[in-house]
């Protein structure tokens, strides 16, 4: 679990869903921009709620571990909702160049949107 400080406050999240607001936060300021985020968050063990968030340019985030016991929640939906996000970064594809049965090249690329 990881405790964000943004803008005087703090709220506690997963290590997933702090790693992917981090880097959306650098994909929206890359191209100047900044957007409203909706983070999801733990008030406690059995209490969750939803933060808003303006992040992009000038965003100051701070991320840091902190102590949690028991289950973790599962906030895998919202942190694979922000990877999604247009300008949330991806690894530099590498392009694999070379007929496939039918002859075309293009078989053999990478797609972000399937994962394949």
């Amino acid at each position: 679990m990881r405790e964000i400080s943004y803008a005087g406050g703090h709220f506690t999240t997963t290590d997933e869903v702090a790693d992917a607001l981090l880097k959306l936060a650098v994909g929206l300021a890359r191209v100047g921009t900044s957007e409203q985020v909706e983070v999801p968050i733990t008030r406690g063990h059995d209490a969750h709620g939803v933060a808003w968030l303006m992040v992009g340019l000038g965003s100051s985030i701070l991320s840091m571990p902190c102590d949690w016991s028991g289950a973790e929640p599962d906030f895998s939906g919202q942190a694979t909702m922000m990877q999604m996000h247009d300008l949330y970064p991806r690894a530099a594809t590498t392009w694999i160049q070379g007929p496939s049965a039918e002859g075309d090249a293009s078989a053999n690329q990478w797609d972000d949107y399937y994962g394949l």
